[in-house]
């Protein structure tokens, strides 16, 4: 039976139901859906199917898809029946009409607008910004290093990608206080996270039972009117020097100035990269490391590679750091930045064999499908030959480091541009060496993040070789 996915009703061949898991079961689970939820997803998985409607009594949760077909079905039509607006309500103030919650013929504007940004030859034109900022990161790790300080990557990471962002695509002189800005939107995202939602509902339930309204967090409230302010900035700054606009500020202010969009919107898309356009760079490289570190003759390899190049080492030369790549695409399979993607239906839909009911909330979580025994061998092993065109025996729609269909991620080829990049550069200044044998445990936000630093010791090596 062909995959159909669309607002039609339910039709007379579906004979199934997504099977759903007991309240007993549901209940035994709780614990570590709520703390840690990519090993109990992939164990639910594992044990009852790839489709499966995680429910405790009547009320529905959730419905896990696990299957390639059916998620790439999903994934298609997220901007039409299978709606992400909604999801994203919780940061409505955050981003506005920008690209994530646009409506469906506003986002293939909004799309078609802002893609040229991204194209490869664009990506070129940032380069020497890559570079630079990359080159600027080496100096001040090896400094930290010569002064006897433990070098934690995550903020340092996250500051790398949010420099590249800004000079690339806003506005190659305007540098706000990074670490201040990355502690804002952490606290706006944060906000959003299954961990937020979950204390801010107790909290608006208690309020509520004494007559008061709900309200939203406030670390929140006022970390984003501090991130509109700086917005505003630098519209204005753009607006004074277009010329020293990054890329995709500049398309945005030239639609504005055409009467194609509101200025409204040139905030919204600017807040909406500011969502999604950095950390996820900043996390993948922190996992790369990490990985690295825990698979010495992986890094030696990869090393050796970056140095065959000698100072040959640049963006057009990236095609020659093929094991380098299959490396990238390894650390993504295992810790895509986003762990789950949520869609609700808008009508009652037949996916496949299956029943949707209107209203379902909808979650595919790629790391729990990058984890899909059926799909990959040894599916917890970080083996970056499986990358190799020889090796590919996995289904590529079980592949969704930034996801699939109409809304794949648009900066993906950057984002794989600037992690091979750094990954590359790093290798041949510092050799990375775990500090602890603790497995990292997984915080279930927006975006992937650890309970503690990832434990790994950064030595520096001689650079003579190249």
């Amino acid at each position: 039976m062909p995959l159909i996915s669309g607002p039609e009703k339910l039709l007379p061949d579906i004979k199934k139901q997504v099977p759903t898991l007991n309240s007993r079961a549901f209940l035994t689970a709780l614990p570590g859906l709520l703390k840690t939820p990519i090993p109990a997803l992939v164990n639910l998985s594992s044990t009852h199917g790839d489709i499966l409607k995680i429910s405790a009594g009547p009320f529905q949760v959730f419905t896990l898809i696990n299957d390639p077909d059916l998620a790439r079905e999903v994934l298609k039509n997220s901007n039409g029946v299978y709606n992400r607006r909604k999801i994203l309500y919780a940061l409505k103030d955050f981003l506005g009409e920008g690209i994530f919650r646009a409506r469906p013929q506003a986002w293939q504007e909004s799309r078609s607008r802002m893609k040229p940004a991204f194209h490869e030859q664009a990506i070129r034109q940032y380069e020497s910004v890559m570079q630079e900022e990359i080159e600027a990161f080496i100096h001040q790790a090896n400094q930290r290093i010569r002064e006897n300080q433990r070098f934690q990557m995550e903020a340092p990471f996250d500051t790398l990608s949010l420099r590249i962002l800004f000079r690339a695509h806003f506005f190659e002189e305007f540098f706000p206080d990074e670490q201040t800005l990355i502690h804002q939107l952490h606290d706006i995202l944060f906000s959003a996270s299954l961990t937020a939602q979950k204390s801010q509902y107790v909290k608006n339930w208690a309020r509520q039972l004494v007559g008061k309204p709900a309200v939203p967090p406030a670390r929140s409230v006022k970390a984003l009117r501090e991130v509109d302010k700086l917005v505003e900035e630098l519209i204005g700054r753009a607006t004074e020097e277009p010329d020293k606009a990054g890329y995709l500020l500049k398309r945005l202010l030239a639609a504005w100035k055409a009467g194609q969009i509101p200025q409204s919107l040139v905030r919204d898309e600017l807040m909406n990269f500011l969502f999604a356009g950095w950390d996820t760079v900043g996390v993948a490289l922190s996992w790369g490391v990490y990985c690295l570190a825990s698979h010495p003759e992986i890094q030696e390899k990869a090393r050796k590679e970056s140095i065959t190049l000698g100072q040959d080492l640049n963006m057009a030369s990236l095609g020659e750091l093929k094991y380098t790549r299959m490396v990238v695409q390894e650390v993504l399979r295992l810790y895509p930045s986003v762990w789950a993607i949520f869609r609700v239906t808008d009508a009652d839909l037949r996916l496949g064999d299956y029943h949707i009911p209107e209203k379902t909330h909808v979650l595919i979580s790629p790391p729990v499908m990058h984890r899909n025994a059926t799909w990959w061998e040894q599916p917890e092993a970080f083996k970056p030959e499986r990358f190799a065109p020889e090796n590919r025996s996995f289904k590529g729609q079980a592949y969704v480091p930034f996801g699939s269909g109409p809304t794949l991620c648009i900066g993906s080829r950057m984002a794989m541009t600037e992690i091979q990049l750094a990954l590359a550069f790093l290798l041949r200044h510092f050799r990375f060496k775990l500090s602890s044998a603790e497995t990292p445990r997984i915080l279930p936000e927006i975006i992937i993040k650890t309970a503690k630093p990832l434990p790994v010791a950064w030595i520096p090596i001689s650079s003579s070789t190249f």
